[in-house]
């Protein structure tokens, strides 16, 4: 009865989305990277339960590889999108992976967190960025998408962020940055998440990046309290 209850209270949110809106976003995706028929495939690091899944597959992408140490997770990633996460990160070689095109990469967010120890690189959980580098430099990937928590912005001046930048940067990419409030996009929390995105220098409209956060189309008001009324009147 919880899944069932949990399904009503996230179709109420999907209920809000505007296909045109999704439509619209990803003929920009297409038009800016020049993806016409393939179909686009990623890798989902430090996946969780697939919060880069549930949005990449609303654009028919293609998931080729997740992976979560929480063996939770992977079961949740499971019945959700029919995939078996693999386990640590550090035990995974890059080479028995096939190539894709985007990837994702919820990394710790502990060692950068307000309310942790701040203690960064220094934390085993801050060093698992160059697990995610690790993929990087095998396979090359067009687009890098590095999630994080607002703080990372901040930690030690801003030196975690450089450095996080610095070693993309090294590996011929361009790296934007912004940061995200969740209620401005239709779900009723007040959560800011920091976005990083790298794309191969290289790309022939990598002068057109920063169309990458232009989100106006996606923005939308969505409280609480409206999806409760929604889901009381189905009732």
């Amino acid at each position: 009865m919880k899944n069932n209850k949990n399904k009503l209270f996230l179709n109420e949110i999907n209920d809000s989305d505007s296909e045109e809106s999704y439509s619209e976003f990803l003929d920009d995706w297409n038009d800016l990277f020049s993806i016409k028929n393939n179909q686009v495939k990623f890798i989902d690091l430090f996946s969780g339960i697939g919060s880069f899944h549930y949005s990449f597959k609303k654009l028919g992408w293609k998931c080729v590889m997740a992976s979560d140490i929480n063996e939770s997770a992977r079961k949740n990633y499971k019945n959700n999108y029919n995939i078996t996460p693999l386990g640590d990160i550090c035990d995974i070689d890059p080479k028995t992976i096939e190539n894709y095109d985007i990837l994702t990469a919820g990394i710790p967010c502990q060692p950068f967190s307000q309310i942790g120890k701040h203690l960064g690189f220094t934390d085993e959980r801050g060093t698992m960025f160059y697990q995610v580098m690790k993929f990087v430099k095998h396979h090359k990937p067009t687009v890098v998408i590095i999630e994080n928590v607002a703080a990372l912005l901040t930690h030690d001046n801003g030196e975690s962020f450089n450095k996080i930048k610095l070693e993309l940067e090294k590996e011929n990419y361009k790296v934007i940055h912004k940061l995200l409030i969740c209620s401005d996009y239709g779900i009723p929390q007040m959560r800011k998440r920091l976005f990083i995105i790298a794309v191969k220098n290289n790309h022939k409209n990598i002068s057109q990046i920063n169309k990458i956060f232009d989100l106006k189309s996606m923005k939308k008001s969505q409280h609480f309290q409206n999806i409760l009324i929604r889901i009381l009147k189905r009732k």
